[in-house]
């Protein structure tokens, strides 16, 4: 049977493994975030054609902002709005029996559709000569609050005696069935973090950077700002959960260091005690 200690000494290797873990994923954050803030910004238009005139037309990182332009006919959804980007998820609501025959909401994924057309960024304002920056991979790219909801469906499903005599026996009775789909419209104000560069035909896209997993690719609806605060958001509760688990690793390692200078300190008086030992004679 394993003792405190062993279970002690087991949990002290978890605990430092995860903490190492946790700090690794930190430090890696926090150098994203400051890459990001460190990124040059530009609106689509002059202030774009001016950084990479001055960076050789090719801008390795950078936060770019411009409306939504289908480059080919763009999708329609359910509500009739057209967009470039959308997501039709199925899912089946349900109760089903958890452990002690307990019942509970459950939703299960059924099937996701996605539709995509190529698009690109262009200017914020119709003035002046329109320059179209292309998207290229936008599946790569992290989307951060980039889809609305548009349309949600939900057909209940047919229910009698005999199906419910059944799902209680399975433990699984079905409630109905949601259709959600989620879009992105043209003209839509979106933000763009990746590098951009321009070819010999004056084309510029937007591409996923080649500097590595340090500068991620983004695609949002959110301004840059708002992406800095989530991502820095989620770094703090990383950091507090890796302080929390290096504060017990701490106290479990001091209580097992207190029980081995105990035991040594016992050991300590049993030898300084032989000497005056009395053994008696034999018969």
């Amino acid at each position: 049977m394993w003792t405190t200690a062993v279970y002690d000494y087991l949990f002290l290797g978890v605990d430092t493994l995860v903490v190492g873990i946790l700090y690794a994923v930190y430090k890696t954050r926090k150098e994203i975030i400051a890459n990001i803030v460190k990124a040059p910004s530009a609106t689509v238009g002059p202030e774009l054609e001016k950084l990479l005139e001055e960076h050789g037309n090719n801008v390795d990182y950078i936060i770019l902002k411009g409306k939504v332009e289908a480059l080919e006919k763009p999708i329609q959804s359910q509500t009739g709005m057209q967009g470039v980007l959308q997501v039709v998820t199925l899912s089946e609501h349900s109760v089903k029996r958890h452990a002690f025959g307990q019942w509970g909401d459950d939703v299960r994924t059924l099937q996701k559709t996605l539709n995509a057309v190529p698009f690109g960024l262009r200017n914020l304002a119709k003035s002046g000569r329109e320059i179209i920056v292309e998207v290229k991979n936008p599946l790569d790219a992290e989307g951060v609050n980039l889809l609305m909801p548009v349309a949600t469906n939900f057909s209940p499903a047919n229910s009698n005696i005999a199906t419910a005599v059944v799902d209680f026996f399975t433990g699984h009775a079905s409630k109905g069935f949601e259709t959600t789909e989620k879009f992105l419209p043209v003209d839509t104000v979106v933000t763009g973090i990746g590098q951009v560069t321009r070819d010999s035909s004056g084309h510029i896209a937007l591409i996923e950077p080649t500097q590595g997993d340090m500068f991620p690719y983004y695609l949002s609806t959110l301004p840059s700002e708002n992406i800095v605060k989530r991502l820095e958001r989620t770094n703090t509760y990383i950091k507090i959960g890796a302080c929390l688990l290096a504060t017990v690793g701490i106290i479990i390692a001091v209580r097992r260091i207190t029980a081995w200078w105990q035991i040594q300190k016992l050991l300590f008086w049993i030898v300084d005690m032989l000497p005056f030992a009395q053994i008696a004679p034999l018969d």
